[in-house]
């Protein structure tokens, strides 16, 4: 009878438990549900606000066969792959520097979150104005140290280098830190054996740090590439996808087509073919990502 009792006070409190959290959970389902429906409603459709019309996949069809489309897309991989090769690169760079020294790790930890805080697009407003051929802080330096004699026009001769160290200076304390994280992990007993048996700086760090930091870096990868795939307000702020459209990532160009030309649905189903190739690449690493960790 106790038994009985017990169990049924707690089916109760658990019933309870479930009613808490259920308007919470409503809310969640609602504001994550609703835009992709939404999208997907907007994407069978044709025209804007008051004039839609059922077109069926003609926007799919049309978004692909879309030069423009392929070349956004284009420009979005040649944007994506420096970057995050470059992030991962750096930040492991530093992180190895940071581990070693613990003078400096405090200064570093701190100022690595700073670009980290700062809103992408006054991030892209900052550099913009540094990037300056009039008055950029950049031309000033390059000029008073010799590198360069006459101020250099960076975000119309190297535009795309321009963004692309943008957005590895403001992300790059979010791998710095994972990577980070991951090394702290590593027991010391195995770089003890390592050296003992007279490994090399560089053999060791492929044969014993890599390997133990391998989930972590395909971790940060994911994030990574899903951040650059989705890039668009510090470009908005940098070069507006200019010049001519040389920086017109796939992300600026949806917005463009949505807002400046009023296709809603080419624009929803140009995001939905996005998230779907978003979520393949996240399973993609998530699967790998398991395979790296035994699990």
């Amino acid at each position: 009878m106790a038994s009985k009792g017990l169990q049924k006070l707690l089916r109760s409190r658990l019933a309870i438990g479930y009613l808490l959290i259920l308007p919470a959970l409503l809310i969640i389902l609602f504001v994550n549900l609703y835009p992709i429906v939404l999208s997907i409603w907007y994407s069978l459709q044709s025209g804007s606000f008051g004039t839609f019309q059922y077109v069926g996949l003609a926007n799919y069809r049309e978004l692909f066969l879309d030069p423009n489309s392929w070349g956004s897309m284009s420009n979005t991989i040649r944007f994506a792959i420096p970057s995050v090769i470059l992030q991962i690169s750096l930040g492991m760079a530093i992180a190895l520097f940071v581990r070693r020294s613990s003078r400096v790790s405090g200064i570093v930890r701190t100022a690595a979150i700073v670009p980290w805080t700062m809103g992408l697009f006054v991030t892209g407003l900052l550099w913009r104005y540094m990037f300056s051929t009039a008055f950029g802080v950049i031309n000033v330096i390059l000029l008073n140290i010799g590198l360069i004699k006459a101020p250099v026009d960076w975000l119309t001769n190297h535009a795309m280098a321009s963004v692309i160290g943008v957005e590895v200076w403001r992300h790059l304390p979010f791998a710095f830190i994972l990577l980070l994280a991951g090394l702290q992990t590593i027991p010391p007993e195995l770089y003890e054996v390592a050296h003992v048996e007279g490994g090399r700086p560089w053999a060791v760090f492929w044969r014993v740090t890599l390997p133990m930091v391998k989930p972590v870096v395909l971790v940060v990868l994911l994030f990574q590439s899903i951040d650059a795939l989705r890039a668009y307000a510090q470009v908005l702020a940098l070069t507006r996808g200019g010049p001519g459209v040389e920086t017109q990532l796939v992300s600026l160009y949806l917005y463009n087509q949505m807002f400046s030309y009023m296709k809603f649905g080419f624009a929803s189903a140009g995001v939905l073919t996005l998230a779907v190739i978003s979520l393949i690449i996240s399973f993609f690493y998530v699967r790998t990502i398991f395979k790296a960790s035994d699990i």
